[in-house]
């Protein structure tokens, strides 16, 4: 796997090309932030000097601590661990498909509406006989969303408790609200849904500077009211 050093200096080129990139933490992402991180990561397969690299995109409202991306189905690429033998070529081919196949994929989606077209909403790409509704990680981004929108019924609808997925982190101590698990945040959100409403949008606008902070990525941040503000 690439230093974050030398990730720079392979797709340099690109960001000299395309300003409005920034990279780093092992990404190279739209910026400023505002609700939605969109981008590429960089990973490690078994080679220790090989790399991956696919596109995603995060809601940085939906309160995830760290970079909890699934792969943008048709991005994916693997660099052989060979690439140090040829940086200057292996720039060009990174660079190409950073642009020509991931950026694309990503560029749009700075609202539910264009997140929900994507197939990453969770952990990989659904089959077409799927229901989408049978992913409890669906149904949070989604009611997520529908928070994000201001459509606080749609998003009560979408979302339950998911016990099961709970119960294996009760005894930690750490509160619902600022939780790793995103079962936990959704038992805070889904409570709220319930009984105060109005409290909503201020948690949105918590659980984004939590997220963007957590991340490492708060100098690219750029606060931005919601639609759920009024």
């Amino acid at each position: 796997m690439p230093s974050s050093r030398e990730i720079k200096a392979l797709v340099r080129p690109l960001l000299k090309r395309r300003p409005e990139l920034k990279c780093d933490k092992r990404v190279v992402f739209f910026a400023p932030l505002t609700h939605y991180l969109r981008g590429v990561i960089f990973a490690q397969p078994w080679s220790s000097r090989a790399f991956q690299v696919w596109a995603f995109t995060l809601q940085l409202f939906a309160g995830d601590p760290e970079f909890n991306v699934g792969e943008h189905p048709g991005s994916f690429r693997r660099f052989p661990h060979e690439w140090p033998e040829d940086p200057e070529g292996t720039s060009r081919l990174l660079c190409d498909h950073i642009e020509r196949t991931c950026l694309p994929m990503v560029e749009s989606m700075t609202n539910p509406q264009e997140h929900r077209r994507d197939p990453s909403y969770v952990f990989g790409p659904l089959r077409p006989e799927d229901d989408p509704l049978s992913s409890p990680l669906y149904c949070f981004r989604a009611a997520v969303g529908a928070c994000f929108e201001g459509d606080f019924d749609l998003a009560e609808s979408l979302t339950t408790d998911f016990p099961l997925l709970i119960r294996y982190h009760e005894a930690d101590g750490l509160l619902d609200k600022l939780h790793f698990s995103f079962a936990r945040r959704n038992r805070h959100l889904l409570k709220l849904l319930r009984e105060d409403r109005s409290a909503i949008p201020g948690l949105l606008h918590e659980w984004e500077a939590f997220s963007v902070k957590s991340m490492g990525l708060a100098k690219y941040w750029s606060p931005s009211p919601f639609p759920c503000d009024g």
